[in-house]
C-alpha cells in the first residue's frame, strides 16, 4: 500500500492561510427564502410562522355515510349520494374498473358512487391551495360489491338449513358456503356468517367438530364477524352480532331486542348491572308460534342462557341453586368473559332473593373485573358495612 507525499513548507503555509482567511470572513445575516412567495425571514422559526399562517394547504378527504373510508374499503350496502361529502378538494381524478371516467369531476363523484353495485372505483383528490405548490394528493379505491335483498334472503335461509342447529360441523360449513345461493355478489355475506359458525366451532373444539385451531382463536373470528355483519341490517347478522357482543361482556347495544327471547331475558338481567338500559321484551316480539332454530351459539354461551332461564323461575335462594351456580362458574372450559358472567348471574340473584351471605363469594371475583367490577365493589362495601 502506497502514501501520497506532500511537501512540509508547502502544506504549513495553506493552513496558515485557510486559518487567517477564516477569521477574516464575516458571515452575512442568516436568511431564510419561502419557497412559495419568496418573502425572506431572519430567522429559521420565522419563516415556518409564515408558512403555517399564509401557505397551508389541508388534506382533501372523502366522506362516505359519515366516516372516512381506508385506503382500500369494501362498500356492500348502497350509498345515499346526500350521505356523500367531499371536502378541502380542488379537483378530482375517477376511475371506474381502471378506466378513466370522462367528465369525472367533483360535481359528479356522489352520483357516481350511488350509482355503483359491482365494480371498482379508484378516487384520487387533489386540494392545490398555491398556485406554485404540488397539489396535497389523497388516494382511495372503492370496491362495492352490493347484492340485492332477494341475494341476501337466499342466503339466510341457506345458512337456516345448513347451520341453524345446535351441533354444526366444519363440514357444515364447506357444504353451506358451498350452496349456489352463497355465491356472486352473495359471497362475501355468506363467508361473513359462516366466520360466526367457526368460532363457534373453535370455541366448543373437541374431536367431533373437524378443528385444529386453538380455541383461543375464537376471540379473533368473533369479532371479525362482528365488524362484517354491522354492515347488514338483516334480522340474522343482528341476531349473531348481539350474540357476539354478548359473550364479550358488550353491553352497548343492550337496549335493542333480538327477538331471542333466552338471550333478550339475560341481556336485560345484566346490562343494567353495568349501568346500561335494558331492552323492552315485549316493545316488538310476541311469543308464540312455531319456533325456528336460527343459529348456533357456543357451549359457554349456552351455559350462561340456561342459567338465566333457572334463575329468573326461582322466588326462593337455597343450598340447590347455590351449588348450580357454583359449579356452572367453576367450569373449566370457560372463558374470563363467560364466567364473568355466570359470577353476576349469582350474585345479582343472591341479592334479589334476600341471601347476601352467598352474594359475598361471587361479588369478591368480580371486584376487579370489566365492566361488573364497580357494581360488585359497591354491594360488597355495602354488605362488609352492614357486617360492621
Amino acid at each position: 500500500m502506497g502514501v501520497a507525499s506532500y511537501s512540509e513548507d508547502i502544506y504549513h503555509r495553506f493552513l496558515e492561510s485557510t486559518a487567517a482567511s477564516a477569521i477574516a470572513v464575516i458571515p452575512e445575516p442568516p436568511y431564510e427564502i419561502c419557497p412559495f412567495c419568496r418573502q425572506s425571514f431572519l430567522t429559521h422559526l420565522a419563516l415556518v410562522g409564515h408558512l403555517s399562517r399564509t401557505h397551508r394547504g389541508e388534506r382533501p378527504i372523502l366522506i362516505i355515510h359519515g366516516q372516512e373510508p381506508e385506503a382500500f374499503f369494501q362498500i356492500r350496502n348502497r350509498l345515499l349520494k346526500a350521505r356523500i361529502i367531499v371536502s378541502n378538494c380542488t379537483r378530482a381524478e375517477i376511475k371506474l374498473n381502471g378506466r378513466g371516467v370522462i367528465g369525472g369531476s367533483l360535481q359528479n363523484l356522489a352520483s357516481l358512487l350511488a350509482d355503483q353495485i359491482d365494480s371498482v372505483v379508484d378516487v384520487e383528490l387533489q386540494n392545490r391551495f398555491d398556485a406554485v405548490a404540488e397539489p396535497i394528493r389523497q388516494h382511495y379505491r372503492l370496491q362495492f360489491r352490493i347484492a340485492d335483498n332477494r341475494a341476501l334472503e337466499a342466503v339466510d335461509r341457506a345458512f337456516v338449513e345448513h347451520l341453524g342447529t345446535p351441533t354444526p360441523t366444519m363440514d357444515k360449513v364447506a357444504t353451506f358456503l358451498g350452496d349456489h345461493r352463497c355465491k356472486g355478489l352473495a359471497a362475501e355475506y355468506a363467508d361473513s356468517l359462516a366466520t360466526y359458525v367457526r368460532a363457534v366451532l373453535i370455541k366448543d373444539s373437541d374431536k367431533n367438530t373437524g378443528v385444529t385451531l386453538r380455541p383461543s382463536e375464537a376471540r379473533d373470528l368473533y369479532g371479525n364477524a362482528l365488524h362484517r355483519l354491522t354492515e347488514y341490517p338483516r334480522l340474522l347478522p343482528s341476531v349473531i352480532c348481539a350474540l357476539v357482543r354478548f359473550a364479550a361482556n358488550d353491553f352497548s347495544y343492550s337496549k335493542h331486542p333480538t327477538g331471542v327471547s333466552r338471550l333478550d331475558r339475560a341481556v336485560a338481567f345484566l346490562a343494567p348491572l353495568v349501568g346500561r338500559k335494558r331492552p323492552e321484551l315485549n316493545s316488538t316480539f310476541q311469543p308464540g308460534g312455531r319456533m325456528i332454530a336460527l343459529c348456533p351459539i357456543d357451549q359457554a354461551l349456552d351455559r350462561v342462557l340456561r342459567l338465566t332461564e333457572l334463575l329468573a323461575d326461582q322466588h326462593r335462594w337455597g343450598p340447590t341453586i347455590l351449588e348450580e351456580c357454583r359449579q356452572a362458574a367453576s367450569a373449566e372450559t370457560l372463558e374470563a368473559a363467560d364466567r364473568q358472567k355466570i359470577l353476576a348471574l349469582w350474585a345479582a340473584n343472591a341479592l334479589r332473593l334476600n341471601a347476601p351471605q352467598d352474594a359475598a363469594e361471587p361479588l369478591r371475583q368480580l371486584r376487579i373485573t370489566y365492566p361488573f367490577g364497580g357494581w360488585a365493589d359497591s354491594h360488597l362495601q355495602r354488605l362488609e358495612g352492614d357486617r360492621q
